[in-house]
């Protein structure tokens, strides 16, 4: 089994690195350094603190309030990211304006909030707008010339009847119809049987 060995720099030679892997033959090459991600505890809490310029206490009472939630080793050592001091320098930006530290919380949280229903509407936006020019650009169907021709309402029900004016001539169905007669029994004439 191959294991990787240990590699020491041993010398700078024109913006490259040679490493000495403990033998006589000599490897060059640049040794690349990842940088940590925004959200990856690499400070320790004394660090923090300076960088933050605020004392060790302080930042164990915020995570005490839940302001701050830096994650830790497995031996349980506290490690803040650049995020975790992003935010402290937002609690002591809040604390030096007169906040307390309930409303810091309350406040931060509202602020996380905003910030991802903006992502979200951003994104919401952008896929609006794709599906606008997906529609756009497909080709629209002819409409046949009867599509084209304006709506015809319906024809007035047969029961409905017109409206009849003192100067009007009476209805062709009035005149049919003896005056005898007796009123279509589905329409009661609710004026004459009040409700009782």
């Amino acid at each position: 089994m191959n294991l990787p060995r240990p590699v020491l720099i041993s010398d700078r030679h024109g913006g490259k690195l040679t490493a000495d892997g403990g033998s006589s033959t000599r490897l060059t090459g640049v040794i690349e350094v990842n940088d940590p991600g925004p959200t990856a505890g690499v400070y320790t809490i004394s660090v923090a603190a300076e960088l933050a310029g605020v004392t060790d206490r302080s930042l164990r009472l915020y995570e005490r309030h839940e302001l701050l939630r830096p994650s830790r080793t497995t031996g349980g050592t506290r490690r803040y990211s650049q995020d975790d001091l992003r935010r402290l320098r937002r609690i002591t930006e809040l604390i030096a304006d007169g906040v307390n530290l309930t409303g810091i919380g309350k406040i931060l949280d509202l602020e996380q909030d905003t910030k991802e229903l903006r992502s979200d509407n951003t994104a919401l936006r952008a896929d609006n707008t794709r599906l606008q020019v997906d529609r756009d650009q497909q080709p629209r169907p002819e409409r046949p010339e009867k599509e084209s021709e304006p709506i015809q309402r319906r024809s007035p029900s047969r029961r409905a009847r017109p409206i009849t004016t003192a100067n009007s001539p009476p209805d062709r169905a009035d005149q049919a119809r003896p005056a005898s007669a007796a009123p279509d029994e589905r329409h009661h004439d609710y004026a004459q049987h009040p409700a009782g």
